[in-house]
């Protein structure tokens, strides 16, 4: 049976349209504890300190974790840039600063409203034009330390964030040989392909993690999982959740295998077909 020409109906409507349909944000376990996080209210500055004390005296915050709680554990798909939690600075509008534990929801985000922070704010790099002019500050004072996949070479230097050339060979020639040349400067919005629901994970804290999160990077977020636990297998299973679009996630769990070795990720690698450059800029 062929569904071209045909107007089927959307196995999900009924149950979206009802306040049926149960997304991930809708998974819940007996007992579980609620985490929300404080944010960064500027895109650049100096942090000078995070108050806590306000958050822990809301009734049912158990917990408020600031970066001196935590490793600096930093994350990245290729360069590892970004820290679970801004420790001496902040370098985008939102970073995250402080994370509250809490018995519910509600108790966990009236926690993080009000965490305080003093930031000393910086006049944030917002081009690539600024990134990139001589003696520009740097977005990432510590960018050299920053851990790349695999450890690849890509050109790295400074708000350069990667430069990667592949070259056919006859660039010059190709262009001579075109029967019309069209050149010009194009600036688009930034953009991000997110799914409408919001992120969220769920993890019971038992002998073998098992992890439940709406993404449609569920690989990704094992491998970072594992580097971090230093775990290398899991077992995975997936079911479709609802989603807030056609381009549907998909809700993964994955659980670890016992004893098992640290993570070979000399897999990774880098590749483009095309020259070009990415740039660190506040956003």
């Amino acid at each position: 049976m062929s569904a071209l020409g045909a107007s089927p109906a959307r196995s999900d409507a009924d149950a979206k349209l009802r306040g049926e349909a149960v997304f991930g944000a809708d998974l819940a376990r007996p007992g579980m504890l609620w985490a929300a996080v404080s944010r960064s209210p500027v895109a650049a500055g100096q942090i000078r300190a995070v108050n806590t004390r306000p958050a822990l005296a809301i009734d049912g915050v158990l917990e408020v974790l600031t970066a001196a709680d935590v490793p600096d554990w930093r994350t990245g798909v290729i360069v590892s840039d970004t820290p679970f939690l801004a420790a001496d600075y902040v370098a985008y509008e939102g970073e995250p600063l402080a994370i509250v534990v809490a018995d519910s929801r509600v108790a966990a985000e009236a926690g993080a409203s009000a965490v305080v922070a003093d930031i000393g704010p910086i006049e944030p790099i917002s081009t690539p034009e600024q990134a990139l002019a001589p003696g520009a500050r740097l977005v990432h004072p510590e960018w050299n330390r920053f851990a790349v996949a695999g450890g690849a070479d890509i050109g790295r230097d400074g708000n350069v964030v990667a430069e990667v050339v592949h070259d056919p060979g006859d660039l010059d020639g190709a262009f001579a040989a075109a029967d019309l040349v069209v050149e010009g400067t194009y600036r688009t919005p930034r953009q991000y392909q997110a799914h409408l629901e919001p992120k969220m994970a769920l993890l019971p804290l038992t002998r073998f993690p098992h992890c439940w999160l709406p993404t449609p990077s569920s690989p990704w977020c094992r491998s970072r999982a594992g580097d971090e636990w230093n775990l290398a297998s899991f077992s995975m299973e997936r079911a479709r959740p609802h989603c807030g679009r056609q381009n549907c996630c998909v809700l993964s769990s994955w659980s670890r295998s016992a004893n098992a070795p640290p993570r070979d990720t000399s897999r990774w690698g880098v590749a483009a077909p095309w020259s070009s450059r990415w740039w660190d800029w506040h956003s």
